[in-house]
C-alpha cells in the first residue's frame, strides 16, 4: 500500500459536507496534491454507471479480498472498503437513467445529473464504510483501489481474519449485529476505532459472508437502492442487518473471495 500522507489524512477527515468552506483554500490544494481530496464534478448517471463499470473491469477479487486482508490486520480502513463496493458491482445492472416521480433513478437511485462531492465520497472510504451504493460512489472507491499497489497481506493478516470467523461461529443463535460488534472490538490484534467495528460487519454482508437465506449478499444478486430493514431505527446495511447467530459464516462466500488463502477455505466453523 502507498504510504499515507498525515497532515493531509488529518484534513481530509475534518472536511464537512455541509460546510465544506470550513476547509481553508491553502488546505484543501495540500491534500488534493497528495491525492486525498478532489474538485466537485458535474456528472450525470449514464457516465456514473459507465465508470464505475470501466472500474470495476479494471479492478480484480485477488487484489480486493487482498487489500481487505491486509486492513484487517494492519488497521487500515481505506484498504477493506473496496470490498464493499467490489461486491456491489458484481451483479451491477448496466442501464440507461430509469425516470421516477423524483429525481432519482429507479434502479441505483442516482441523480439524472448531479454535482457529486469527491471529497466527502473518499472521507467515507477512508473511514471504511459504503456511504450510498449510487455508482459514481462505487466509481471512486473501486478507482482509488486500483491505483492502489496492493502487497500479499501476511500471515499475521489471515490469522486475525480466522479469528473474526472463529468468534463469529461460537454465536448463540441470537445473536446480532449489535451485540456480536461489542465481541468483535475485544479480538487481540484488531483494531477497529469509534464505528469502523460497524462498517466491518457492514461489508461483511455486502460479500455475503454475513447474510440470511433470504437476503444475501451482492455476490448473489444485485438489490436496488430501495433495501428492506430490519427496523425503522435500523442503521445496519443490507444484509447484515438480518444476519442473526443462526445463520454463522457462508462458506460459499468465504470460498468466493478468498480461494487463494487455504487458512480460510480450510476454515470451519468451532
Amino acid at each position: 500500500m502507498k504510504k499515507m500522507d498525515p497532515k493531509a489524512l488529518k484534513i481530509l477527515k475534518a472536511y464537512d459536507l455541509l460546510e465544506p468552506g470550513r476547509t481553508s483554500k491553502e488546505d484543501f490544494e495540500y491534500a488534493k496534491s497528495a491525492g486525498m481530496m478532489f474538485d466537485p464534478i458535474k456528472i450525470t448517471h449514464d457516465k456514473s454507471v459507465q465508470w464505475a463499470r470501466n472500474e470495476f473491469v479494471q479492478a480484480s477479487r485477488e487484489k480486493v479480498a487482498a487489500s481487505f486482508l491486509l486492513g484487517i490486520g494492519g488497521n487500515l480502513s481505506y484498504a477493506r472498503a473496496a470490498l464493499s463496493a467490489y461486491a456491489v458491482m458484481a451483479n451491477f445492472p448496466e442501464h440507461n437513467f430509469k425516470a421516477t416521480e423524483g429525481v432519482h433513478c429507479a434502479i441505483c437511485a442516482q441523480q439524472k445529473e448531479s454535482t457529486v462531492d469527491l471529497t466527502f465520497i473518499n472521507k467515507c472510504r477512508w473511514n471504511g464504510s459504503l456511504v450510498g451504493r449510487e455508482p459514481v460512489v462505487l466509481a471512486l472507491y473501486l478507482q482509488q483501489q486500483n491505483a492502489e499497489k496492493t502487497d500479499l497481506p501476511a500471515e499475521s493478516d489471515v490469522k486475525i481474519f480466522c479469528s473474526i470467523l472463529d468468534l463469529i461461529s461460537t454465536c448463540p443463535s441470537e445473536e446480532t449485529p449489535k451485540s456480536l460488534l461489542k465481541k468483535i472490538k475485544k479480538i487481540p490484534g484488531l483494531k477497529l476505532p469509534g464505528e469502523e467495528a460497524k462498517y466491518l460487519l457492514d461489508a461483511l454482508g455486502y460479500a455475503g459472508i454475513l447474510q440470511t437465506p433470504e437476503h444475501k449478499g451482492f455476490i448473489y444478486s444485485y438489490v436496488g437502492h430501495l433495501t428492506p430493514t430490519k427496523s425503522r431505527s435500523s442503521d445496519w446495511a443490507y444484509p447484515v442487518d438480518f444476519w442473526t447467530g443462526s445463520d454463522g459464516v457462508n462458506l460459499d462466500a468465504l470460498m468466493y473471495w478468498f480461494k487463494e488463502y487455504p487458512e480460510i477455505t480450510q476454515w470451519r466453523p468451532s
